[in-house]
């Protein structure tokens, strides 16, 4: 396994047991493919299932965590913690724009949308190598 891998699996503190789904999760589409007879994967779709189990956990934790909050109140605290820029921050916090993988000459790596893109394909990659108390554990 080489340094990369292992650098993030620290700061994730969660190690894959499929490193596939590691590479897929940090790969941005400008990463284009040279041979039409292989595809190649990058994050969008892992983005979309993080999407929704981040929103799920996050859900799950407000309306546990606040029983006395209206449904308003609860929207705001979870658009507060799923938000593009505060999932950029954490990425970003965690230095993980530094491992995401993409075309050379591109310089998206602290971008907002990237980062938090980043974070849900993370999130995601997390649930499918594993289950969800890992994923909510990251989270």
């Amino acid at each position: 396994m080489n340094k990369f891998y292992s650098e993030i699996e620290k700061i994730l503190d969660y190690k894959f047991k499929n490193i596939k789904l590691l590479n897929e999760a940090l790969t941005h589409s400008s990463i284009k493919n040279n041979n039409k007879q292989k595809r190649i994967f990058n994050y969008e779709r892992l983005e979309f299932l993080g999407d929704r189990i981040l929103g799920f956990i996050i859900s799950d934790l407000i309306f546990k965590k606040f029983p006395n909050f209206q449904e308003g109140d609860l929207s705001i605290l979870f658009q507060k913690y799923t938000n593009a820029k505060f999932l950029s921050n954490a990425a970003i916090n965690l230095n993980l724009n530094k491992f995401v993988i993409v075309q050379k000459g591109d310089s998206l790596e602290k971008k907002d949308s990237i980062m938090s893109d980043l974070i849900e394909s993370l999130i995601a990659a997390i649930y499918i190598d594993s289950n969800l108390e890992n994923a909510r554990l990251f989270i």
